[in-house]
């Protein structure tokens, strides 16, 4: 063979080994390629299902009865559904939370004093706190009367725990708050007139000890009759109210039945919440709080009708 020969046939050799080099090479890419397709289309699903989830949760966040707020780390503003902006008064986007404050004063209740930036539960939220069920009153510029507020704010962390921002829960308790005002009002009248019933009882059994023996019990007659249209306006003010605020909490109730047979697996926080005020004992023990008040009134009324007919039989 001559050495033209060997030459070509080193080259052809050498060719073909590069042939097969790059046809390995060819092969690892073509896997590689089909690795990195799949998986950009697993990312692709997977950032498809992530997209039609959020669309989702914040269309139940925009439905629902409650206001939720979040922020991030920052303060900043990161979404305020609906409830949130009618319960709160106002588009809080374009401030960061802790300008909040400044545009709104929040009040405990029983203090005047405005609250401080660093007890508002979104803030303590921030700082890693999870609060729960905070009250607090804020009045709105175009509100007659302020608003109550409800509020229930945790924390949000990463998958390395880190803190991310927070979120916050607002619920409107005023109606509750006018109803529980109303109660103790009714209660404390109730209370009152009682008492003063009681005593002009007394006054009158001394009185009439005494005019037993001068003949004046027709005077007695007129007193007792004064004083039972005097106790008879005002109590019939409370009996009147008392059906009214049965139905005012039968309707509260009603309506705290059908939100639980609508959402009868609340979120942790919320059936916390419940367990801790036993809502069930609340519901069966607020009718009979009412039952109770309205028996006194009907005792009362009782009392006020047998110094009626009392006072008749001094007349006669």
């Amino acid at each position: 063979m001559s050495a033209d020969n060997v030459s070509l046939t080193e080259e052809v050799a050498q060719l073909k080994a590069q042939v097969a080099a790059l046809e390995e090479l060819l092969e690892v890419y073509e896997q590689e390629t089909l690795e990195k397709s799949n998986r950009l289309e697993k990312t692709l699903q997977e950032l498809a299902y992530s997209d039609d989830a959020l669309r989702v949760l914040k269309s139940i966040l925009a439905s629902m009865g409650n206001g939720v707020v979040v922020v991030d780390e920052t303060g900043k503003f990161l979404f305020i559904n609906p409830a949130a902006t009618e319960v709160l008064g106002f588009q809080a986007d374009h401030i960061l939370l802790h300008d909040w404050t400044h545009v709104q004063n929040f009040y405990r209740p029983g203090d005047s004093t405005p609250l401080a930036i660093e007890n508002f539960p979104l803030v303590r939220a921030m700082q890693g706190e999870a609060v729960d069920t905070t009250e607090l009153y804020v009045h709105l510029p175009e509100q007659t009367d302020g608003t109550w507020l409800s509020i229930t704010a945790r924390s949000l962390r990463d998958d390395e725990g880190n803190l991310r921002g927070a979120v916050a829960v607002f619920h409107n308790i005023t109606h509750i708050k006018h109803t529980e005002a109303a109660l103790r009002e009714s209660e404390a009248q109730s209370r009152e007139q009682a008492a003063k019933l009681e005593q002009a009882l007394n006054e009158l059994r001394k009185t009439q000890a005494q005019l037993v023996h001068t003949e004046k019990m027709s005077s007695l007659g007129q007193l007792v009759a004064g004083v039972a249209h005097e106790i008879n306006n005002p109590i019939n003010f409370i009996y009147g109210n008392i059906n009214p605020a049965q139905h005012y909490i039968a309707d509260l109730l009603n309506l705290l039945q059908l939100y639980q047979q609508v959402y009868p697996n609340p979120a942790p926080m919320i059936q916390a919440e419940i367990t801790k005020i036993d809502l069930d004992f609340v519901k069966q023990d607020l009718p009979q709080l009412l039952r109770s008040l309205q028996m006194g009134a009907d005792r009362i009324r009782q009392i006020v009708l047998s110094l009626r007919n009392f006072s008749r039989l001094d007349e006669a």
